[in-house]
């Protein structure tokens, strides 16, 4: 049985690099890289990239990056992405100011208070007291639109250490190459130590290697 516990909220490092493997079954498929660097001036800026290597290199090559910048609160100002999975190549941008989101195509769109994006959210739950058996709503903007994404609370074992599940309703919304089934996985020091992505042709597990931080 597990014995349950609340995860507090405290303050991130200053830095912090996570580098994760990525396997599809026993299979080793690419690397995943999360860099987090706060400044008290400027705010919070956090850069994922993911790519895949191997033979899935070959089977389907992934060469993905992500850039998040935004307030002290992880209320997004800015936000680009850079896609590449096998011969799909896109690039989007957003700036957000005054509540609205102006798009590199020129479209501006209204966005709802203190939105997040799709990669610093999954700080901002770090800075947040999150209990077992809670339910809260996160405030997303992605994609030209605003979700209210409804993120269940759960204290699951990982590797025989009990760790805090956080379950974001994501159906529809594109995270990942993935439309909604993802799992993150908190330890007790809040360190994001591994997640699951789903897909309609089996999941993907992504395990941390090693942490950086100061």
């Amino acid at each position: 049985m597990l014995m349950l516990f609340m995860f507090l909220s405290t303050a991130l490092p200053s830095y912090e690099e996570l580098v994760y493997s990525v396997k599809y079954g026993v299979m080793t498929a690419g690397e995943l890289r999360l860099e987090y660097k706060q400044d008290s001036l400027k705010g919070n800026y956090v850069r994922c990239e993911e790519r895949t290597n191997g033979v899935m290199a070959f089977i389907f090559s992934i060469e993905d990056w992500y850039e998040s910048f935004s307030d002290s609160n992880f209320t997004t100002q800015r936000f680009e992405k850079d896609i590449k999975e096998g011969n799909y190549k896109k690039h989007l941008s957003v700036v957000i100011e005054n509540g609205q989101a102006t798009y590199q195509d020129g479209k501006v769109v209204p966005v709802i208070e203190c939105a997040k994006d799709i990669i610093n959210i999954w700080y901002w739950l770090r800075t947040q007291e999150l209990v077992p058996g809670d339910t809260i709503i996160v405030p997303l903007h992605a994609d030209k639109k605003n979700h209210e994404v409804k993120t269940v609370i759960r204290e699951e074992k990982v590797n025989g250490r009990n760790c805090i599940a956080v379950v974001p309703n994501l159906t529809g919304i594109k995270t990942f190459g993935s439309k909604g089934g993802i799992v993150m996985y908190y330890d007790e020091d809040k360190t994001p130590v591994k997640f699951t992505v789903k897909f309609k042709w089996g999941d993907l597990e992504v395990e941390l290697k090693r942490r950086n931080a100061n």
